[in-house]
């Protein structure tokens, strides 16, 4: 006797949920971003986070990282909530206010507060 789990049937509001759907994008979390480029997870959560010497290099980079994970995720069959979609810089200026950054047709503006 064959027995499976088939996630697409477990709903989201299981306890075994957030486990099963880290287990499937463990994968991204390896060997998908260049150096500079880190991913952070809480659960179904995923922060984006870069480091360099400008904003504008850094919106570049967060741009190209939006992009490899939401490329990924399609070819797995998983969807990104544009509208929970936050940005922050953290500089000495407050020039980086202005900076915003364009996912797919989305333009994310920065804020002072994030959740």
């Amino acid at each position: 006797m064959n027995s499976f789990v088939n996630i697409t049937d477990i709903s989201q509001d299981s306890p075994v949920s957030p486990i099963l759907f880290l287990i499937y994008i463990s994968q991204l979390f390896k060997n998908n971003f260049k150096l500079a480029v880190r991913l952070i997870s809480y659960i179904d959560d995923i922060a984006i986070v870069v480091s360099s010497k400008t904003i504008h290099e850094n919106c570049y980079m967060l741009q190209n990282a939006a992009k490899t994970l939401i490329d990924w995720g399609k070819s797995h069959n998983i969807l990104f909530d544009m509208k929970k979609t936050e940005l922050i810089h953290f500089d000495s200026s407050n020039k980086s206010l202005n900076k915003s950054v364009k996912i797919i047709n989305n333009r994310i503006y920065s804020q002072t507060v994030v959740k």
